[in-house]
């Protein structure tokens, strides 16, 4: 994750040798999530969220003008058939199958962790990249702060080699089983990935909603934020949507009215702030299952915040 990372030797832990295999490990784990050229995680869930919001968008856009282009039965049919499909297999890849085998996947990523999870010590992990461990400087703050809660303790009684429950793991692979999920792997398994040959599948063929992908990728960007924000203890994501460099606007007008093109802008804009939010206030709705213990505030919220805490004490 850092490439400036000074050497084991000259960070504050003691056990050395376990913050060498903590460091290997965890940069295994976060070229699963961001920097794995081809099959990151956080790569996939982007790409799976803008092509759905632009599905969403066109549709919008279609709506607000009977009379445009996207009517033209080739442009309906390359617009509507196949979302559904790749929506789903998009879904069903992240999550990962419920059986223990080898894959790029938030499941297998946190049987990955928790079969390691001896080498998440508190020392490691707020001094693993060179944080001094002593220290109310505000990274080294923060770090202690989400590592109580992920190990249940109170600042008093903090210890080097105190370790992340495993409660914690078992809580984000019970969201990777919430029902919404289950519906959309079971529908792409009976009508995408296989050929059922049952008489009737588990699942019709309109089962998969638009509200039901909204809720399934919202669940999956909860999961992978808390294993790469807190887990791993990655940078907080600010934003879900990637802003582009340039207008993906450009000549919409040449197949729908000035009408339809600001309509899909408008739902462009509230597509992604809808999404933007759904990491937002994660630790402190979360906090009953990961430990009642501190509020560790918004990041945009935090500078305030710090800077109270800082002149009580």
């Amino acid at each position: 994750m850092n490439d400036t990372m000074p050497p084991v030797e000259q960070c504050d832990v003691s056990n050395k040798v376990s913050l060498a295999s903590y460091r290997t490990k965890k940069a295994e784990w976060w070229r699963w999530l961001k920097t794995d050229n081809q099959n990151a995680l956080w790569r996939q869930i982007y790409a799976m969220i803008i092509e759905d919001m632009t599905f969403r968008t066109l549709v919008a856009a279609a709506d607000a003008d009977k009379e445009s282009g996207l009517h033209s039965p080739i442009i309906r049919r390359g617009i509507l058939q196949g979302n559904a499909a790749m929506q789903g297999l998009a879904i069903r890849r992240v999550v990962g199958s419920s059986r223990k085998r080898k894959e790029l996947s938030l499941r297998q990523l946190l049987r990955e962790i928790k079969g390691n999870i001896q080498l998440i010590t508190r020392e490691n992990y707020v001094s693993g990249e060179g944080l001094p461990y002593d220290s109310d400087a505000d990274a080294s703050w923060r770090a202690h702060l989400k590592f109580d809660r992920l190990a249940g303790k109170q600042p008093e009684s903090r210890s080097r080699f105190d370790r992340i429950r495993k409660r914690v793991i078992n809580t984000l692979e019970g969201w990777l089983d919430a029902k919404e999920l289950k519906e959309v792997v079971t529908w792409t398994n009976e009508h995408i990935a296989h050929a059922d040959d049952r008489e009737k599948a588990h699942t019709d063929v309109a089962s998969l909603t638009m509200d039901n992908i909204a809720a399934s990728q919202r669940i999956i960007v909860r999961t992978a934020e808390a294993v790469s924000a807190y887990l791993v203890n990655g940078p907080i994501h600010g934003a879900i949507v990637p802003v582009f460099r340039y207008s993906q606007f450009a000549r919409f007008e040449m197949i729908a009215n000035q009408q339809a093109v600001k309509k899909a802008q408008e739902r462009w804009r509230e597509l992604a702030k809808e999404r933007d939010q759904w990491t937002r206030s994660l630790w402190d709705e979360t906090r009953g299952l990961w430990g009642d213990w501190h509020e560790l505030p918004d990041d945009h919220e935090h500078d305030e915040w710090l800077r109270g805490f800082l002149g009580r004490h």
